[in-house]
């Protein structure tokens, strides 16, 4: 069988706990740009307790029924998140594979540093 998105996220989680050692229990994470939320419930395995927020919510359905709550899902950038929930912070903020339009790198930028605690940790992937 061919590979899916779920075996990528949890081989994905899998190298951020063992190659950047960041321990994923117990902590607060927020995925931005979160699509159907593989990533999401790959941290959820490894005992975090992670938040998705993404401004298209086409594939929220398909992680609902893979087992998201609805109220851990929030269809907004992460500027409007900041904006709605300026108090709430995270431990470990995720950002896989998302376009990042150029007028709003800065905003984003500020976003992030701001729903961070000061010793938590940005994980930003590309590919």
């Amino acid at each position: 069988r061919l590979p899916t998105r779920s075996d990528f996220a949890l081989q994905l989680i899998a190298m951020i706990q063992e190659d950047l050692h960041v321990d994923l229990r117990d902590k607060a994470c927020i995925d931005i740009g979160c699509r159907s939320c593989e990533n999401v419930l790959a941290m959820r395995l490894a005992g975090a307790e992670v938040i998705g927020i993404d401004p298209d919510d086409s594939e929220f359905q398909g992680a609902i029924q893979r087992g998201m709550e609805k109220e851990c899902l929030y269809k907004m950038t992460l500027q409007e998140f900041r904006a709605q929930f300026p108090d709430k912070k995270f431990d470990l903020a995720t950002v896989f594979l998302w376009n990042i339009p150029l007028e709003e790198q800065k905003s984003f930028a500020i976003a992030l540093q701001n729903i961070i605690h000061a010793e938590g940790t940005v994980i930003i992937g590309y590919a």
